[in-house]
């Protein structure tokens, strides 16, 4: 679960813009301690969540600036404060999407970049796992158009498409797309390392667990 979750992050690295960052749905605090470790104080981390603050302990390292909030889309910022804003496995679960996609349009200044990591993709082994097992974990799944033409609709220029995580993966006893099997953990583990090969080859990235997607405000 931590490789899989640094390796999209060294994948979106190279986007994230100096200056002003908010980590969007940031309650695991993970990425926001990926930053700080990458960009050290060249960086203002902000965070803000609907749930409870962050884990200490990533909070406590990224050393960010926690905001709960109250309302389902609205983001408690002004407008362009941001240079750039990370959504890891976040807007498939917000309750109205285009409308948080518009505030977070609003909160990065122009030419401002959104990281989008870790969403759900429609043709995913690892949500057609998960089904079979009755396990069912995301409600709204995306394609690749689909996220595109709602980008665009918000007011963004997407740069870069690309998928993460093709091999299912087990992240706990009790999670995962086949996380209650035990004798299959050690044989899936050792598959990860293929997921770098398989991720930039088609067919086989097209049936990845996640898209990554980075768009410019414009």
């Amino acid at each position: 679960m931590i490789r899989r979750h640094a390796d999209a992050f060294r994948r979106y690295e190279p986007f994230v813009l100096p200056g002003r960052v908010l980590d969007w749905g940031c309650r695991q605090g993970v990425d926001s301690s990926l930053l700080r470790e990458a960009f050290g104080d060249d960086i203002e981390i902000h965070g803000c969540d609907m749930l409870d603050e962050p884990y200490r302990v990533f909070a406590a390292h990224s050393g960010l600036v926690f905001t709960r909030l109250e309302h389902p889309s609205a983001l408690t910022y002004a407008g362009d404060s941001f240079d750039t804003v990370i959504g890891s496995g976040v807007l498939e679960h917000v309750d109205r999407p285009a409308e948080s996609l518009l505030e977070v349009h609003r909160v990065l200044r122009p030419g401002g970049h959104l990281v989008i990591t870790f969403l759900p993709n429609l043709y995913s082994l690892t949500e057609l796992a998960r089904t079979v097992l009755r396990q069912p974990h995301h409600v709204r799944r995306y394609t690749a158009r689909r996220i595109d033409r709602e980008l665009r609709g918000s007011g963004f220029e997407p740069l870069y498409t690309g998928y993460h995580q093709v091999l299912p993966t087990l992240s706990g006893s009790a999670s995962g797309a086949m996380g209650g099997v035990v004798f299959l953990r050690r044989p899936i583990e050792r598959l990860y390392d293929a997921n770098r090969w398989l991720e930039q080859r088609r067919p086989f990235n097209r049936v990845a667990a996640n898209l990554l997607v980075i768009a410019r405000r414009v």
